[in-house]
């Protein structure tokens, strides 16, 4: 159940002219309020599953550094920058 084979999933449901394309984007400090709540729920969604793969102290580096009520939290650094990529897939219903 991958995203990434969502163009087969497309076809298979009967959409025509199907095709993806990925964009990259980046943001850097200041951010703004919605920047950075975008970047907070990205973190909490992507990297919150890390806790099982990371040893206690690399888990406790990592809550240092992503936890938003940490003095230390990454998205206060003033030259904060991140780059982050996503992924349209597209299709047409058939007339």
């Amino acid at each position: 159940y991958h995203f990434f084979r969502m163009l087969g999933w497309f076809r298979k449901a009967g959409l025509e002219k199907t095709y993806a394309k990925t964009f990259a984007g980046s943001v850097y400090a200041p951010l703004s309020n919605e920047i950075r709540t975008a970047l907070i729920s990205l973190i909490q969604m992507r990297w919150t599953s890390l806790k099982s793969e990371l040893s206690s102290d690399d888990l406790e580096e990592f809550q240092r550094l992503v936890k938003p009520e940490s003095p230390d939290f990454i998205l206060n650094l003033p030259d904060y920058y991140a780059f982050f990529t996503y992924s349209l897939f597209y299709g047409k219903i058939p007339k």
